[in-house]
């Protein structure tokens, strides 16, 4: 039979739980690094989609400018 008690001494417990918390911390800094730049990207491809679509508006208006 498989027994499940649990053997730790309390200072390993607490040096294994600090341990896991480091983990866990730095698991969630390149979360949010990623995060951060991701967020730049889609920012940057937002600029750069509103300037394009300025740019058709301005030359559809010269266009009609040419026109009359």
């Amino acid at each position: 039979m498989i027994s499940f008690k649990d053997d730790t001494s309390p200072s390993k417990k607490k040096k294994n739980q600090a341990f896991m918390l480091q983990v866990l911390e730095y698991q969630l800094e390149r979360i949010n690094m990623r995060f951060d730049e991701w967020y730049e990207r889609v920012n940057k491809r937002d600029a750069k989609l509103q300037n394009e679509q300025f740019l058709r508006v301005a030359n559809a208006r010269r266009q009609e400018k040419l026109r009359f």
